[in-house]
């Protein structure tokens, strides 16, 4: 098991962990680079995870905060900034954690989409 820093994380690692399509994850991957209006920032997502189809880092987040307008245009970039280098984002709040089938399907679609126009 890997640490969490909160209840919600503690969720996301479980899914991870238990999903038959992750072959393996991590908290708290590599740190990546985006752009923001200009200024250089860093972000460091929740979780790495390794699929067949790709990677994906997933964002975990409680609702509220996640339907932020400044959280959510700082996902798009961060999405926007992962996916040009063939990593897939997701951010998984409590509803998309109440339904696992459907949190690893976000994490898988978005890992080969990413995967797949990086090759393109």
């Amino acid at each position: 098991m890997v640490a969490y820093e909160s209840l919600l994380e503690r969720t996301a690692a479980i899914l991870l962990e238990e999903a038959r399509e992750v072959s393996d994850y991590l908290e708290q991957p590599a740190s990546e680079s985006w752009d923001d209006a200009g200024t250089p920032r860093r972000y460091t997502a929740d979780f790495g995870a390794l699929t067949a189809l790709g990677i994906a880092y997933v964002e975990v987040k409680p609702r509220r905060l996640a339907r932020r307008p400044g959280t959510m245009a700082r996902h798009r970039a961060v999405r926007e900034a992962l996916h040009a280098r063939g990593i897939g984002f997701v951010v998984w709040t409590e509803r998309e954690m109440a339904r696992p089938a459907r949190a690893i399907a976000l994490l898988l679609c978005a890992a080969r989409r990413a995967e797949r126009d990086r090759r393109a």
